[in-house]
């Protein structure tokens, strides 16, 4: 095993997990429910992410080496370790086909119109198919890596976005009242679902005390983005008619004319922000999906494992018909999403401290 991440790599690793698929339809998913109140929601959302983040982060740093297959067999029993993995396994896996997928949806339009979607998807899962054999050391390397790609990057177009910019609608205005803050609020959650994975690679963390707050702080960083994202798009469209726009994100870009032509086509670096950033997402997810059924199996040969479960997860991101078949995949994805990544934590922190107290009461008797 690897023991030795350190804090900052586990934070990189939740904040390229969590900042990924969504940069560039959040905007319309929150604008359509909170209007010019999205990028509040976004910030509120973000909030409970973190929240969450930190309690997931705090339940993979109960005991060394834990992981959800480990305390489940420990508190519950060897059964309830193996279905709880394998429930981790299938989530991660599907949220792998899903990034798969809409990378496949955002090549069609703007990259590769004329090429099969099999082929799209499977270059990537190809690529995906590579970084799931990695160890999780060289996982976290390459997420380093990945990281300051899209650091730089994001801020480099989020200074080109600003260009043009009005501040029309972004006063701090309820036009959708407080039921569409709150709807908002919810669109925001689901997309800044992803650091769950920490509760599979906390066990190669050299520093386990620090899980909760560089969990909480890989969220931080993704939920910025988020809301600069959404920001963006506020500053140079109506709520309305971002709501109805499939790359919200992406028509910013395309409406920028910088003067002296700094970028000629900011649309492409957007594109290459995100390609890096799907890439990232998938991957992460996938080595999740791995150490959980690896897990949950005992199979030890994880990196032939990484290149038997690519097929069927390429073969599963092909079944949609079309983008909004995939997204509504990815919304039924969201209910289990949430009691994976809040609900199981907590109770196993419930469960922990209960029979933590039960051994102090049997020991003072």
């Amino acid at each position: 095993m690897d023991q030795g991440l350190r804090p900052h790599q586990i934070g990189g690793l939740v904040f390229n997990a969590v900042l990924g698929v969504g940069v560039l339809t959040i905007a319309r998913g929150t604008t359509a429910a909170a209007g010019t109140a999205a990028w509040l929601s976004v910030l509120l959302a973000g909030g409970l992410a973190m929240a969450a983040a930190w309690l997931a982060g705090r339940t993979a740093a109960l005991w060394p080496g834990f992981n959800p297959v480990v305390g489940a067999a420990t508190l519950w029993g060897p059964w309830a370790g193996r279905l709880l993995g394998m429930a981790y396994s299938l989530y991660f896996l599907v949220l792998t086909s899903i990034a798969l997928r809409l990378f496949g949806e955002f090549a069609a339009v703007f990259l590769l119109p004329r090429t099969p979607m099999a082929v799209t998807v499977a270059a990537l899962a190809a690529v995906v198919a590579w970084a799931g054999r990695l160890r999780v050391a060289a996982l976290a390397g390459l997420s380093d890596v990945i990281a300051f790609i899209v650091l730089f990057t994001t801020l480099l177009f989020l200074l080109i976005a600003a260009y043009g910019a009005t501040t029309e609608n972004l006063t701090l205005h309820l036009s959708r009242g407080w039921s569409g803050l709150v709807a908002g609020v919810g669109q925001g959650l689901f997309s800044l679902l992803g650091f769950e994975v920490v509760l599979f690679l906390g066990a190669h963390a050299a520093y386990p005390p620090s899980l909760g707050r560089w969990t909480a702080a890989g969220v931080a960083g993704a939920v910025l983005f988020y809301a600069a994202s959404v920001l963006a798009c506020l500053g140079h469209f109506s709520p309305t008619f971002i709501a109805q726009q499939t790359w919200p994100l992406l028509n910013v870009a395309r409406a920028q004319r910088l003067p002296l032509r700094v970028v000629e086509q900011p649309e492409v670096l957007l594109a290459a922000l995100w390609l890096w950033a799907v890439f990232s997402t998938a991957a992460i997810a996938y080595g999740a999906g791995l150490l959980a059924l690896a897990q949950a199996t005992r199979w030890e040969r994880r990196p032939l494992l990484a290149l038997l479960l690519i097929v069927p997860v390429w073969g599963l991101s092909l079944l949609p018909p079309n983008l909004q078949a995939v997204e509504g995949w990815s919304h039924a994805l969201a209910g289990p999403g949430v009691l994976l990544a809040v609900g199981v934590p907590v109770l196993f922190l419930a469960s922990h401290r209960l029979r933590q107290r039960r051994k102090d009461g049997g020991a003072v008797r």
